[in-house]
């Protein structure tokens, strides 16, 4: 797969419809490809998607702890 096609994929993804799983799918796949030999522009695109997908995976996290926490309505 060329880096075209992965930044493509990346730049338009809608990371604030994700869920959990498909984040950490996502966080898996990026962990692979920027452990390759890559230019440091590249790297830096790399790094600004995973703070992105952390950044929902906290919000996802967040969110099921409240409403864990929140009471139950009747």
């Amino acid at each position: 797969m060329g880096l075209g096609l992965i930044d493509w994929i990346f730049d338009n993804l809608d990371v604030q419809k994700l869920d959990k799983k498909q984040v950490v799918d996502y966080l898996a796949y990026l962990k692979e490809i920027s452990g390759q030999e890559t230019s440091l522009k590249k790297s830096m695109k790399y790094y600004a998607y995973k703070v992105a997908l952390e950044n929902r995976l906290v919000y996802l996290d967040q969110e099921a702890i409240n409403t864990w926490h929140s009471p139950k309505r009747i």
